[in-house]
């Protein structure tokens, strides 16, 4: 029976810019092959992974998928645990090069099968579309990172009403309930939200397979202090579980999960409510570690502080827009210059040399 994986992205909009965790998940050090697909905008790199990830459904071998950040129909990756194969999209902004060229990595090129002349007839409407996307992404990162300011302010507000001791008292008693008693020390991380044209944008991930959710309740932004806190005793004891970046907050988790355990822990939005029907679940205020006194001095500034972030979050929801606009205009110019039936036939051919390895 093929395991269906959760689907997570490899790559994110973040506060602090695109963050790229390819090299992470797509390890050249433990992985026996990886193909890296280079070309251009439109020339199927992402239908030719996914040819391959259901030939490889098809002869019985699980697959995981990791959507594209900005746009989750298109592919950026795709994984084959069972073979330690994987396929990525190697092109900007996640540019990928070979550390062990020939060896691990290959490179396929897309664009072998473009029509160059076709596509220097358009070439001064093609650069203006590239310089228009980039202006666009540009303008995106500035909202975002105003967002971040604005965050970091929101946290700075109430920090000095923030119960560290509170805080590590109850992940001891976490640590008791959830840790393994013999740790394998198999750390992975996986990507749950990002930022594109639709705001803020959550997959399910592990969800689906967990069976006890600790949901974080996060009004004032502390969420991800409190899981970094669980992190850094998990990775001291050299547990095995799945760390998920935020994209709020770069560097630290916004969700947590320990499979061996069937246990998660995850901030609290709204795009979850339909995967906990069936789980056992239990909620951590963050409240409970704030001084009620500086919370209350504050609460102003606060709401201030938090109909800024909205604000901005559509203005950076309308550059992706904007973005992803000039990213279709950009691919129809490719998609007339491409020889599709060569690719298609190349791509079989390629499948079946993946399957056969």
């Amino acid at each position: 029976m093929i395991k269906n994986h959760p689907v997570y992205f490899a790559a994110s909009n973040t506060l602090k810019g695109f963050q790229n965790h390819f090299t992470q998940i797509f390890d050249a050090e433990t992985l026996r092959r990886i193909y890296i697909i280079k070309g251009g905008p439109g020339t199927g790199k992402s239908s030719l992974m996914r040819f391959v990830a259901a030939k490889a459904e098809e002869a019985g071998l699980s697959v995981e998928r990791f959507p594209c950040s900005s746009d989750p129909a298109s592919l950026d990756g795709v994984l084959l645990p069972e073979k330690g194969i994987a396929l990525v999209d190697g092109t900007s902004p996640h540019t990928l090069d070979p550390a062990f060229p020939g060896v691990v990595e290959s490179i396929v090129n897309t664009g072998s099968f473009w029509n160059t002349k076709t596509l220097l007839s358009k070439k001064r409407e093609i650069m203006d579309l590239i310089r228009d996307g980039k202006k666009h992404y540009k303008r995106a990162y500035g909202f975002l990172s105003a967002i971040g300011e604005i965050t970091e302010a929101i946290r700075r507000l109430t920090s000095a009403g923030l119960d560290q001791n509170k805080m590590d008292a109850q992940v001891s008693r976490l640590e008791k309930r959830v840790f393994e008693k013999h740790p394998t020390g198999m750390r992975q991380i996986r990507v749950l939200s990002t930022f594109n044209k639709n705001g803020i944008v959550h997959l399910p991930g592990f969800l689906p397979d967990a069976d006890r959710v600790w949901l974080i309740r996060d009004p004032l932004l502390q969420g991800t202090l409190f899981l970094d806190k669980i992190a850094k005793r998990a990775a001291e004891s050299k547990q095995s579980f799945t760390f998920c970046p935020s994209c709020l907050f770069p560097g630290q988790p916004e969700a947590l999960f320990f499979s061996a355990a069937k246990t998660a822990f995850v901030i609290e939005n709204e795009n979850y409510v339909e995967f906990l029907s069936d789980k056992e679940v239990h909620v951590i205020h963050m409240q409970r570690f704030n001084d009620r006194d500086v919370v209350r001095a504050n609460s102003q500034k606060l709401r201030f502080g938090k109909r800024c972030v909205a604000t901005l979050s559509e203005g950076a929801a309308e550059a992706f827009q904007d973005a992803a606009r000039a990213h279709a205009e950009l691919e129809k110019y490719y998609i007339t210059a491409m020889d599709f039936t060569g690719l298609s036939r190349y791509t079989d051919s390629l499948a079946k040399e993946i399957l056969s390895d």
